[in-house]
């Protein structure tokens, strides 16, 4: 149960990072928008979305679970239902709620993996919880990321990624009580999750990033897409890392 605390620790570690680079430079932290979305984006791609379909028997039914993913942060967004703040004309940042809700999901999925891989070895849970550690790290810097641009204070932001966090030790306890119903459906969760992922980053934070760019030099623009390409290769890595 502890290590199912992993990517709530790497949430941390990539929470302070995130905080000082806040404080000493406002401008490159605002860059990290462009890491968020690439993150976000390839992690959803490459990394949920293969594993959904590896963990299925009927690839043609994943695309719709995506569609839901993406339809449940559309209607939540249009339904007013959580924060959401606005800048002028045009609403800047994306669905808190739904940065939440799929870090849940994917975090619950994240602490079953390493309860199921204890069940089996306990070597191999102990691996399984490493590699979560070093997968959650970046993408956690880019929810937190988020959440910042969203107008949250750091302690409140912090707060929010540790809920989100705590939700892996629940995904552990289920690997123990009830996984069976967890792992006939973790195809779908994954997928679900990967639709909710693409749609913040490609509704929400590329068009800010968009909107940035067009107010700096070209070699600023240079640097912006540098950060997003960076932000691309974490899934691509992770996914290699499969």
């Amino acid at each position: 149960m502890a290590l199912c605390l992993t990517g709530g620790v790497a949430s941390l570690v990539g929470a302070g990072v995130i905080i000082l680079l806040k404080e000493k430079n406002k401008s490159l932290s605002e860059k990290l928008t462009a890491f968020a979305a690439g993150v976000l984006i390839s992690v959803g791609l490459l990394d949920l979305l293969r594993e959904s379909l590896e963990h299925t028997s009927s690839a043609e039914t994943i695309p719709y679970y995506v569609l839901g993913g993406i339809l449940f942060v559309f209607f939540l967004e249009k339904s007013g239902l959580w924060f959401h703040h606005h800048d002028g004309d045009h609403g800047k940042h994306p669905s808190i709620l739904g940065v939440l809700s799929g870090d849940m999901i994917h975090n619950f999925i994240d602490g079953f993996a390493i309860g199921a891989a204890f069940l089996i070895d306990k070597n191999a849970g102990i691996m399984t919880a490493i590699a979560v550690a070093l997968h959650e790290l970046p993408k956690e810097m880019a929810d937190f990321m988020v959440y910042l641009r969203a107008g949250y204070s750091n302690s409140r932001t912090i707060l929010l990624n540790m809920i989100s966090s705590a939700i892996a030790v629940v995904g552990g306890l289920s690997a123990y009580s009830f996984g069976w119903f967890v792992e006939k459906h973790e195809s779908g969760l994954l997928a679900i999750t990967a639709g909710m992922f693409l749609f913040i980053a490609l509704s929400d934070l590329v068009p800010e990033m968009h909107e940035e760019m067009e107010k700096v030099n070209k070699r600023s623009k240079l640097v912006w897409l540098l950060i997003f390409v960076i932000g691309l290769s974490v899934g691509v890595i992770s996914s290699s890392s499969h």
